[in-house]
């Protein structure tokens, strides 16, 4: 029973080792584009854009415990969604990360979901809140910054 979860913990890393290079492959591919295109400014060279983002690394050794190599993971995972928020032009899709416990239970996850989804949750909670209090009518809110009459 041990070995099958060690093997599956193995597992995780070498999923996650994985898609963390293919994010990071994709950003360098951009990076690359955008050098290209502003090949003619004096600043921009290859080895400055290689000294300013230092390669990641994930070590796995047997003599990490769960705890340290959860941790890890959780560094690792935050840096990718920093990487990426700094990327994204549109706040609205940046990614947050943060401890929760699911319902009925005291036992706390570390979930990941893009800001849209949080706020439509924060919405969804605060009607929900206001039709149980006995409102009828809710007031409109406004889309994309047009406030309806």
């Amino acid at each position: 029973m041990q070995t099958d979860r060690k093997q599956s913990v193995q597992t995780m890393i070498v999923v996650l080792l994985l898609l963390f290079s293919t994010f990071l492959s994709s950003v360098q591919a951009q990076d690359e584009v955008g050098e290209t295109s502003s090949a003619s400014t004096p600043t921009s060279s290859p080895e400055a854009t290689s000294q300013e983002r230092p390669p990641q690394e994930i070590i796995v050794s047997s003599q990490m415990s769960m705890i340290q190599l959860r941790s890890l993971i959780i560094e690792k995972e935050e840096s990718m969604f920093d990487l990426y928020n700094e990327l994204n032009e549109d706040d609205y899709y940046d990614m947050r990360c943060y401890w929760e416990a699911p319902m009925n239970s005291k036992i706390k996850e570390w979930v990941c979901n893009p800001e849209f989804l949080i706020q439509a949750k924060t919405e969804e909670a605060s009607s929900h809140i206001i039709r149980a209090q006995g409102f009828t009518s809710i007031p409109p809110r406004p889309v994309f910054g047009v406030v309806v009459s």
